[in-house]
């Protein structure tokens, strides 16, 4: 990257996954340079990190096909990209400058491409447990990236939790590395709604099946119907109870938990940048086969908006058309899913104990939040009640407080989470070199 980043390069792509690559493919397709930002240390996101060696851990075969097919466009337009990893977009300042922060360097520059495209995928939705803060439990996605990087399962016993396909694969993934999980314990009944299965493309019933194929064969039971209702330490590790049909209860040194996923945007409002996308998961949490399709979708939009071409070809309309229909599609399978693995939240929130932790990061409670009153602003509820300041910024509790909040029946809309610069902490290191960076530039254009 240039040391200014102003003339380098067309279109900033932030996110290397299968949103993000697809549309920098198409963006340098059409003769534009992008420039591409990867938070990990290589180019796959979420559903396709490769091991620290490099090697494929060939855990999600079923995207392996789509993925090779971009690396071979991305080789072909090669000499219009370029790529940071170890970077993460850290957000827009009062300039309309695009700011990213290496984080093996803790250094940061400023950018200002034309346009700019945000694929940084969906967060995973962990709901509050009573003990789900202690050591040992952590989110089902965030097992699956170790698996995938590090290609070895952790050789305790392990516990999947929650609700969702995602405890299917990773308990697959889990018994290929050889260490089957104790059990799936999954909150919703599937096997009960297999009518709405039934509309499920052929590929989403294929790779359900081949993952209970392996559980089974492993031995790995699934039970159905079951909520968390205490996580405590024990002797041998964690103790995991569940309520519903039985009382079930695990003892386990690993518990992963999972509820579905969310969009990705948080904190993302542009200032002053006229041609801003987001693609992929990150805008609409339809998983990773509508992700392809989006990211080039918006590759498409974006080369409309910069007027590479006079006229819009009558292939590039058609071409358009097929994304979205793909995309209506996967928001037909995504709306089932959701059916199978319908979950009563709200009533599973207002059963907490008002001891539970909300917010992970400042180990505040529920009861803690009601002690703000009846009806707290969101100032009062990250002020003063120091809900969502800490290192997570509300990812993981906010939509958890705003669900409390409207039993509560408050006034005040939705967003907890405002906009805000910059959109994750960035050390003083990162911003001291930032500074000393635009004094030099400022210098060198006065001299």
């Amino acid at each position: 990257m240039s040391s200014d980043g102003e003339h380098s390069f067309d279109v900033l792509v932030v996110g290397g996954g299968l949103a993000g690559m697809s549309a920098a493919c198409k963006l340098a397709e059409s003769g534009l340079r992008v420039h591409i930002v990867e938070q990990a240390t290589t180019l796959g996101g979420a559903v396709l990190r490769r091991a620290q060696t490099g090697q494929n851990p060939n855990l999600n075969g079923v995207h392996e096909s789509s993925w090779r097919d971009l690396m071979a466009r991305f080789d072909r337009v090669r000499k219009l990209m370029s790529v940071s990893v170890c970077s993460t977009y850290t957000g827009t300042d009062s300039t309309g400058a695009i700011v990213v922060t290496n984080t093996s360097t803790s250094t940061s520059v400023s950018l200002r491409p034309k346009a700019i495209i945000v694929a940084t995928g969906a967060l995973e939705k962990v709901r509050p447990r009573m003990g789900w803060h202690l050591p040992g439990v952590m989110t089902a996605g965030a097992l699956q990236v170790l698996l995938k990087t590090s290609l070895r399962a952790p050789k305790k016993r392990v516990l999947l939790a929650g609700s969702g396909p995602l405890l299917l694969a990773v308990a697959a993934q889990l018994t290929r590395l050889g260490n089957p999980p104790l059990a799936v314990i999954e909150e919703a009944r599937p096997s009960r709604k297999f009518w709405h299965a039934l509309k499920l493309p052929v590929g989403y019933l294929l790779e359900a099946a081949n993952y209970i194929k392996v559980l089974k064969v492993a031995g790995v039971p699934i039970y159905e119907g079951r909520f968390i209702a205490r996580i405590e330490h024990c002797t041998s590790g964690l103790r995991v109870s569940f309520t519903g049909d039985d009382k079930l209860c695990f003892d386990t040194d690993f518990l992963a938990l999972h509820d579905g996923i969310a969009k990705n945007c948080y904190g993302m409002r542009p200032v002053g940048m006229p041609i801003w996308h987001e693609a992929g998961d990150c805008a609409l949490g339809l998983g990773a086969r509508a992700s392809r399709a989006h990211g080039e979708a918006v590759a498409i939009e974006v080369i409309k908006q910069l007027q590479v071409f006079p006229v819009e070809s009558v292939e590039m309309k058609v071409r358009t058309k097929e994304l979205l229909d793909v995309l209506s599609r996967e928001r037909a399978a995504q709306s089932t899913l959701a059916k199978i693995y319908s979950v009563d939240e709200q009533s599973a929130l207002d059963e907490l104990p008002h001891e539970v932790i909300i917010c992970r990061c400042e180990k505040k409670s529920l009861s803690d939040l009601f002690d703000l009153g009846a009806d707290p602003t969101n100032r009062e509820i990250r002020l003063n009640g120091r809900f969502a300041m800490g290192a997570c910024q509300g990812r993981f509790c906010a939509h958890w407080i705003n669900m409390l909040r409207k039993k509560a029946g408050t006034a005040e809309g939705d967003r907890l989470i405002g906009s805000h610069w910059p959109i994750k902490p960035i050390s003083m290191q990162a911003l001291i070199h930032e500074a000393d960076h635009l004094l030099s530039a400022e210098k060198k254009s006065s001299d």
